[in-house]
């Protein structure tokens, strides 16, 4: 107990040491914290951004998903009898929320003037992809729309002068070769201007249903892809085993890829992202170690004559050095709390603030925000905790194994 009360009335005692110190403690949790809880946003929202376009789950033919087979990629759809006998397995899963029909296209789409390539979605339920993004103009289309019916990315509809919808401009002409079966031509309505998040996706992407492609283009049915949306993404491994199993069981041949191997530049953002932390990391620690070592080496210098007189007292040198020990984990441990509550502050800021950002590649602005769990605030912590132990170790040892004589003659 009497070390403890050593310890504090230490801290007390040297209080331009004790506001350096809580400074820098206080300082760098907040800026990892901070810098972290920004990886969180920026990981969540960009996951949530790609499971609302391509589900948690594709499920497809064989091989549809083979790099290997890519030139035959539209020709390898699933058939109306395997994708009835799927969808009535996996609907009796627990963690299933809802699955939806893609058909994939490609061609050419013009007017009178102008002409560009575009690649189409045709959903048997689009509404369930159009509400994840936003409608600029017209009108959005649903499952039982008119045939004929598009939505265009908006910088594809600005390539054709169509910003507005109006009785002059909504008629384009399409020009496919759908499934390999030669090239058709139809013409086609806009019936609304949407904004995709990606701007190399808003450039080239329309949204159709799958009841348009059987009315202009005798579409027979089936399904490239059968899209799989879950009810919490944790549940996506067992959900996965399970068409395993019924892969084996029932003897269909198809293949599935989750989310996150359908995006692959997720993956290389978040490589870069983590190598981006770590880097700060090693930089914040060095400056942590560095510091701290500095600091509490010259302390240990200018206290020369305390510890001195500590020692003549009677305190033994395992006392002394325990006693400097606690002074460095009270200063450590009060300035931590102290980083984590105004870090929680910062958040609260930033929110205010409504700072906004539009990421690399993407075609809107997002307003950042900062989120926080339980285990990044306690590995932060305890890192830092032990970095501030550890960076203080040699010169509390280096002090306190000084003999009184030695303390003496250096007074």
């Amino acid at each position: 107990m009497n070390l403890f009360k050593l310890a504090f009335y230490n801290i007390f005692r040297d209080l331009r040491r004790t506001i350096l110190l809580s400074l820098l403690l206080a300082s760098s949790v907040v800026f990892l914290l901070v810098f972290v809880g920004y990886m969180n946003f920026s990981r969540e929202g960009m996951e949530k951004s790609f499971v609302s376009s391509t589900g948690h789950i594709q499920i497809a033919k064989e091989n549809y998903f083979n790099p290997k087979f890519s030139s035959l990629k539209n020709e390898l759809l699933l058939e109306e009898k395997d994708i009835n006998l799927i969808r009535d397995e996996i609907v009796g899963y627990d963690e299933l929320q809802s699955t939806n029909l893609i058909v994939n296209f490609d061609g050419l789409l013009g007017n009178s003037s102008t002409s560009n390539p575009v690649f189409a979605f045709a959903y048997e339920d689009p509404d369930i992809i159009t509400s994840s993004l936003s409608l600029l103009e017209g009108e959005p289309i649903f499952h039982d729309s008119n045939g004929g019916e598009f939505l265009l990315g908006s910088n594809l509809a600005a390539s054709f002068g169509v910003e507005k919808i109006t009785e002059t401009n909504f008629d384009l002409t399409l020009m496919t070769n759908l499934l390999g079966r030669g090239l058709n031509f139809q013409n086609i309505k806009v019936a609304g201007i949407v904004k995709f998040p990606f701007s190399t996706a808003d450039n080239i992407f329309a949204i159709t249903t799958i009841k348009t492609l059987k009315d202009l283009f005798a579409f027979e049915g089936g399904a490239h892809v059968i899209q799989v949306f879950l009810k919490d993404s944790s549940t996506l491994e067992t959900f996965k085993k399970k068409l395993d199993n019924l892969k084996k069981d029932k003897g269909i041949a198809f293949d599935y890829n989750d989310w996150f191997e359908i995006n692959p530049y997720f993956k290389s953002v978040l490589g870069m992202t983590r190598t981006t932390f770590m880097f700060i990391l090693v930089l914040v620690s060095l400056l942590i170690f560095i510091a701290f070592f500095q600091i509490m080496t010259a302390l240990s210098i200018e206290r020369t004559r305390e510890l001195g007189t500590l020692r003549a007292i009677g305190l033994t040198k395992l006392e002394l050095f325990y006693s400097l020990f606690l002074e460095i984990v009270i200063i450590s441990v009060i300035n931590i709390v102290i980083g984590v509550i105004l870090a929680y502050f910062a958040k609260l800021f930033i929110q205010f603030q409504k700072i906004s950002f539009t990421p690399p590649g993407y075609s809107e602005a997002y307003y950042i925000n900062i989120f926080y769990y339980a285990s990044d605030i306690m590995y932060v912590s305890i890192f830092m905790l032990v970095l501030a132990i550890f960076s203080s170790i040699l010169p509390f040892s280096k002090a306190s194994k000084k003999s009184v004589v030695e303390v003496m003659n250096d007074v």
